[in-house]
């Protein structure tokens, strides 16, 4: 048996680690509690030192609490690096200051945008060098924690590498050669270079002069030369102590020499042999609160060289006792998946005293639990906080930006204007209603005037923003100069009736978190230098995305939403996994920008596998909890997801132990969340069939509103009745209808030109006036790529068609308005028409010609009176309604299909004029009824091109109630 090291312990997974060392100690220094202050505790990371106080005071209870020393040697600040009881000399304390974290950034950029073509790029964008800078300061910084340097770049071979990487590789040689000198010009040092120099010097210096202070490394698992530097001098120590967290002690010695990388016990088990001590000589602090769950949780994380032993697993194992406490929740959806969770976590408030956590590294996952929480009145505490990028600071100054940057569209305007933020001087309901107006106004243009007073308003903001757009196009600007007249803008646009700006903007959490922001930003902005304005919404959006914002006051003190590393042997009484799918539980490892994975082999760095490991371990101290709830989403997005690979093995140990992951399955918060939202009883909705009395209903409708009025009545009764008209988009692209138009205008011009006879070379005069068209249109290259082609087939094949078909007309009528009026019993009722075309032919009849871009119907839907167009404006021109046209005798009725095809129909076809006038007057009369309704859609196999109205109809809500589908998108 190995003997005891005394100054080494070990605290065991089911154990609660902060609450157990805090116990530790204050019996150690129960007959003293002062002594207690003299105690400096080395953790992991700034949570680590807020658990630890937590557990101080939790068992102290209502009594005075003093505490020890507590350092986070992982993150170290500037600010602390010199105030965290550690001992220094008078050489550090005269050290140089660290460069910021922002200022090493700019350089980066500077120095990447500089080489753009050695990422294979003819030009890079700052955004892009700046998220380039951001991964080459974490390879550095990884580099100085390892204790690698990179002078062994040198060594290296470029040939074993594809091309970007050798030239990658050139420009990494570039910058970390020239980085220490830059570091020397701006007398500055780099601050994980100092930590690492702080804890070698400090490691030193006990090491020699053999303090006699308490000083306790506890929950440390990393492998840096500097940090086991540190921590084999506290070994060393009279009353140096270690605390490790979770040594198995159910592993074999198979076992343990098979752990590799990917493995929970790896850190430990390299620290143990950096430090030179063997496991079975680590004391346990305590005995283990739940040993069936540790040995549990040993078989699921077996080595896969010695996962045999699954076959024999010992009989006296008992499953019972190691899953009582752990559910496992399976739903559809992740929206599903974070109702669960939110249900779950509200359970546990009915509980006293009860705490409760979701651990995860998906923070679309984190964000719609606290979004579900909130409709409890639950505001959680999301450690991770929101991007500011998207916080209404970030949000607001993005919207600015970006109106600025396009002044001519609306859209970006309008949506700046709708920002709460946004105020221009004005109480906020006036300046609402203000903005309501201009949209309205915007969508109904050349329908009402805008009036001056507002016109003038709205134009004096947008000559504001136009002094920020200017800027933004120059190609040099400081990018101090622009971040400030930004942030003026800012407060000038954000400033109230009552308040200014600056009291508005930065306020609340949001706020102060946006204004150190861009201190630290305007701190280091001269670094940057010179920008193109364009780089600067994007260079802004990225740095924004790289701070977050946390809730400080307010939240639940029992709930959090956590991160695995934030979590790392804190205690919750519930333990919520969440999306337990590969990707997630471990997270996919990222691809570095700077070196391929077999430059870091060769160089030195840990291979990425080991992330796994790591997060492995943290998984370990979660699923020793008492009571842990796994939870994960068949699909994510709509994408199928394949099950964690430690989900895997837990259902292949359970199945080996005579169980199956079915016995942990909860349903119940999952069956609750589906019901959760659906009402105690539904009654379906039908169709609309409004009857507004007969003087309500219209007694004038045009050619295009008879075809309504059969294919879909309830449109008629939205827009002639109700008077409402649909609001135009803005910024509105061209589509197909704008496309018909832009042909229609182009044949009417060339008709007015030549109304009679036609020259030879009709195709040459058509492109020359679709030229025309074209430029007064001002389309994009994109879409007049696309129309031009497009629109040169319909001259040709109108050309063609017209040289058949003019030699029998004596003159063209172009966009000819018409109408006719009957006395009907509901009163007198006229039907108006534009004809597109009306050929007076050389026999003095006409023929009445229609032009469709698009499909034109079919001879059986004219026939049978479901397209009445064409035939009610035969009817009129039968009648002589069409102003100018004295002929009535109707020869032909013709659809063109641009560029495709004719459709001609005698008008004594089966008497069409006849039975389309009785069909008419037949419609007419039975709408005269109050009992006649306007119904939506009556006959389904014509549906209407125009779908203005099918909301205001619901029409998905019933229209599918008779095929039962219950979808809810």
């Amino acid at each position: 048996m190995e003997q005891e090291v005394k100054n080494i312990f070990n605290i065991r997974i089911s154990s609660p680690f902060w609450e157990t060392l805090a116990r530790v100690y204050l019996q150690k220094y129960s007959q003293n509690r002062l002594d207690l202050a003299g105690v400096l505790f080395l953790l992991p990371n700034r949570r680590a030192c807020q658990a630890l106080t937590a557990a101080f005071i939790r068992l102290q209870g209502m009594q005075p609490t003093i505490l020890p020393q507590m350092t986070p040697i992982a993150e170290l600040d500037d600010d602390e690096i010199f105030f965290n009881g550690f001992n220094l000399s008078e050489a550090f304390r005269e050290e140089r200051p660290t460069i910021g974290k922002e200022e090493r950034l700019f350089i980066f950029s500077r120095l990447i945008m500089s080489k753009p073509n050695d990422f294979g790029l003819k030009q890079i964008s700052l955004a892009q060098a700046l998220s380039l800078a951001i991964d080459l300061a974490k390879l550095i910084d990884t580099a100085c924690s390892q204790g690698l340097s990179f002078d062994k770049l040198q060594d290296l071979v470029p040939e074993k590498y594809a091309t970007h990487w050798q030239e990658t590789l050139k420009l990494l040689k570039i910058i970390t050669e020239y980085w220490p000198q830059i570091l020397a010009e701006r007398k500055a040092v780099d601050c994980c270079d100092l930590k690492n120099r702080l804890l070698f010097h400090q490691a030193a210096l006990w090491q020699k002069e053999k303090t006699q202070q308490n000083v306790v490394a506890a929950g440390i698992t990393a492998c840096f030369p500097s940090v086991v530097a540190l921590l084999k001098s506290i070994r060393e120590l009279p009353r140096g102590e270690i605390y490790f967290a979770g040594i198995d002690r159910f592993a074999d010695n198979s076992y343990w020499d098979a752990v590799d990388e990917t493995h929970p016990l790896y850190e430990n088990k390299i620290l143990l042999e950096l430090l030179g001590i063997n496991r079975k000589s680590v004391i346990d602090i305590s005995a283990p609160l739940r040993p069936e769950r540790e040995r549990f949780i040993s078989e699921i994380m077996r080595p896969a060289p010695v996962s045999d032993k699954w076959r024999n697993l010992p009989s006296d194992f008992n499953i019972t006792r190691a899953t009582s406490g752990i559910s496992f929740i399976n739903c559809n959806t992740q929206r599903d998946e974070a109702l669960a969770i939110a249900l779950k976590m509200r359970e546990a408030l009915n509980y006293p005293e009860k705490t409760a956590a979701l651990i995860t590294y998906d923070r679309n996952l984190a964000r719609r639990v606290a979004a579900e929480l909130e409709r409890f009145d639950i505001k959680v505490d999301d450690s991770a906080g929101i991007p500011l990028s998207l916080s209404p600071v970030g949000v607001f100054l993005r919207l600015i930006a970006e109106a600025a940057e396009d002044c001519e569209s609306e859209t970006k305007f309008i949506t700046l204007l709708k920002h709460p933020f946004m105020l221009c001087g004005q109480d906020a309901a006036d300046f609402r209603k203000k903005a309501y107006a201009y949209e309205t106004a915007m969508r109904q243009k050349g329908k009402s005037p805008m009036p001056p007073v507002l016109e003038s308003f709205f134009y004096q903001i947008k000559i504001s923003l136009k002094n920020l757009a200017e800027t933004l196009q120059n190609p040099q600007t400081e990018f101090g100069e622009i971040l400030e007249q930004h942030i003026v803008l800012a407060e000038t646009l954000a400033s109230s009736a009552d308040n200014a700006g600056k009291s508005l903007l930065w306020r609340g959490d949001a706020g102060r978190s946006a204004a150190n922001f861009i201190t630290k930003i305007l701190t280091s902005a001269d670094t940057l230098g010179k920008i193109h304005g364009k780089d600067y919404l994007p260079l802004l959006c990225e740095l924004m995305g790289m701070e977050s914002v946390r809730t400080n006051y307010g939240t639940h003190p029992r709930l959090s939403i956590l991160g695995p590393i934030e979590a790392r042997l804190c205690h919750f009484d519930y333990v919520i996994l969440g999306e337990a799918n590969e990707g997630i539980w471990p997270k996919a490892a990222q691809a570095d920008m700077w070196m391929s994975r077999p430059m870091k082999k060769d160089f030195g760095f840990s291979l990425p596998e080991k992330a796994v490991g790591i997060l492995g371990a943290d998984l370990c101290c979660f699923l020793a909890s008492e009571n842990v709830i796994i939870t994960r989403a068949e699909r994510v997005d709509g994408v199928p997801m394949k099950k964690s690979r430690w989900l895997l093995r837990t259902e292949t140990v359970l199945k080996a132990l005579g169980s199956n992951i079915e016995a942990l399955k909860a349903d119940e918060f999952y069956i609750l969340a589906n019901r959760l939202d659906t009402p105690a009883s539904s009654c379906p909705i039908k169709a609309p069939a409004p009857c507004p009395p007969v003087y309500a209903r219209p007694r004038r409708l045009s050619a295009s509103g008879i075809d309504l009025l059969i294919q879909d009545p309830y449109s008629v009764f939205a827009k002639y009745i109700l008077k409402l008209y649909p609001l135009d988009d803005l910024d509105k692209e061209p589509d197909q209808r704008d496309y018909g138009t832009l042909v229609h205008a182009i044949i009417e011009e060339f008709n007015n030109i030549y109304p009679g006879d036609i020259p030879e070379n009709i195709q040459d005069i058509l492109l020359e006036l679709g030229k025309k068209h074209f430029q007064t249109m001002q389309l994009s290259k994109e879409l007049e790529a696309f129309w031009r082609p497009k629109f040169e087939k319909t001259a040709e094949w109108i050309a063609a068609t017209e040289k058949e078909y003019r030699g029998q007309v004596r003159k063209v009528n172009n966009e000819t308005n018409g109408e006719i009026t009957y006395q009907l019993p509901g009163g007198d009722f006229t039907f108006t028409a534009k004809a597109d075309r009306i050929d007076v032919l050389k026999d003095g009849s006409i023929n009445i010609i229609d032009y469709k871009t698009g499909k034109i119907p079919s001879k059986k839907q004219v026939m049978s009176g479901h397209a009445l167009q064409l035939p009610l404006e035969g009817l009129i021109a039968s009648k002589g309604g069409f102003t100018g046209i004295i002929n009535n005798k109707v020869q032909k009725l013709i659809y063109w299909q641009l560029g495709s095809g004719t459709l001609e129909i005698q008008p004594d076809e089966e008497d069409i004029l006849a039975k389309s006038e009785e069909y008419l007057l037949k419609l007419i009369t039975t709408f005269d009824f109050e009992t006649t309704p306007y119904h939506s859609r009556p006959t389904p196999k014509f549906i209407p091109k125009n779908k203005d109205y099918d909301h205001l109809a619901r029409i998905k809500e019933w229209s599918v109630q008779e095929e039962g589908d219950n979808n809810d998108g």
